[in-house]
């Protein structure tokens, strides 16, 4: 099994063919049910706060980082960095800025503050992918992520 492969498939799944289990630490874990190898286990970082307006915008605005490893056997394939969001009810990927926006932020012409986040932020479909896992593809997560546009990387 290399990378690519690996993310294709968990970028391919469907997220009802992942089992989810509290083990021994009480971490959540999400094994892929057609390829048990494949597997993440999710940490949230309480004490971690995240701040950006678009977290802001939910009815809690509490927010905190949460960190998900990915495994292949006991192999560490790689570690992402999502929000758990409106004080915990949805884990949400980090929103992208386009490169368009960004510039004219830098010049002082506009403030990302000013802008709604469906204007101008994006999530990559891998990552779409992983929050649908671990929000259980629930409606609540779908009207959340709703505001993005998701897009290959």
């Amino acid at each position: 099994m290399d990378y690519e492969t690996y993310m294709r498939i968990v970028s391919s799944s469907d997220p009802h063919d992942w089992l989810h289990l509290l083990n021994e630490k009480n971490e959540e874990v999400f094994t892929y049910g057609r390829c048990l190898n494949i597997w993440f286990k999710e940490v949230s970082s309480n004490d971690e706060e995240f701040e950006e307006p678009w977290t802001k915008k939910f009815p809690d605005p509490r927010a905190w980082r949460v960190y998900v490893y990915m495994y292949y056997c006991n192999s560490l394939v790689d570690v992402k960095l999502f929000v758990a969001v409106d004080g915990g009810r949805v884990v949400s990927p980090i929103p992208e800025i386009p490169e368009r926006v960004r510039e004219v932020a830098a010049r002082g012409e506009l403030l990302e503050e000013e802008l709604k986040p469906e204007e101008f932020r994006f999530i990559k479909k891998l990552d779409y992918k992983i929050a649908c896992i671990l929000n259980n593809d629930n409606e609540r997560f779908r009207d959340y992520v709703s505001r993005f546009e998701v897009k290959d990387e």
